[in-house]
């Protein structure tokens, strides 16, 4: 390292990663917190399509579908977590969407889609994040359309009829404004049969839609 001259130190430097743990943008080196992130492009090659796949690459994450539902992931971070799904119950490992709190245990197995990062905070987060969070946090932080067009279309079929749509458009409207729009479609027939009714079990149908309108007036408001 000594013999490496300043211009291959600058090639050789991690670009930056900046992060909102702190509920503001900042290098992830200056976040006093343990805190795993994921970009889009990390996602896409970990194949991480929900949040149930998280567990598969996030240090100290553990946990799974609870039993019985399919909406539902009971999280444990450093041992904190807990398999309870009662309305009046808050969870040690909360999720957000947007900065928004996802209330129930029952609803946070998210299918991931147009998402710009994820982030994994370990710890107590109650002071920024409230609600309880004695055992971590899992933020999930969607694409905000900007001056730039761009768009995307993904689409997959497999075993039992299984087949996943996903697109995403966003592009100017204005010089000030700015708008997009993103659906996700998986349907799947089911891998288990019943012997009683000859009915197909464990499938999905599952569809969304998601917009959003960025307005910008100048370099100060968004």
């Amino acid at each position: 390292v000594a013999q490496t001259s300043p211009g291959d130190q600058e090639a050789s430097r991690i670009e930056d990663i900046v992060v909102t743990a702190q509920r503001r943008a900042q290098n992830i080196q200056d976040v006093p917190i343990a805190v795993t992130a994921f970009t889009d492009t990390q996602l896409e090659i970990a194949i991480v399509e929900d949040t149930t796949d998280l567990v598969r690459v996030t240090p100290s994450l553990t946990g799974g579908l609870n039993t019985g539902t399919g909406g539902a992931v009971s999280y444990f971070i450093r041992g904190l977590g807990s398999t309870e799904q009662v309305a009046t119950f808050d969870v040690p490992v909360a999720t957000y969407v947007d900065e928004v709190y996802v209330a129930r245990q029952i609803a946070n197995n998210i299918t991931l889609l147009d998402v710009d990062r994820i982030e994994v905070l370990r710890g107590p987060q109650g002071t920024l994040f409230g609600r309880n969070t004695t055992g971590g946090a899992i933020s999930i932080i969607t694409r905000k359309p900007d001056q730039d067009f761009r768009g995307s279309l993904e689409g997959t079929y497999g075993s039992f009829d299984r087949y996943t749509l996903r697109g995403a458009i966003s592009g100017p409207v204005t010089d000030q404004l700015s708008a997009g729009v993103t659906l996700l479609k998986i349907e799947d027939d089911g891998y288990a049969e019943s012997l009683v009714t000859g009915e197909t079990l464990n499938g999905e149908d599952t569809w969304g839609v998601r917009g959003a309108l960025r307005f910008q007036p100048n370099e100060d408001w968004d």
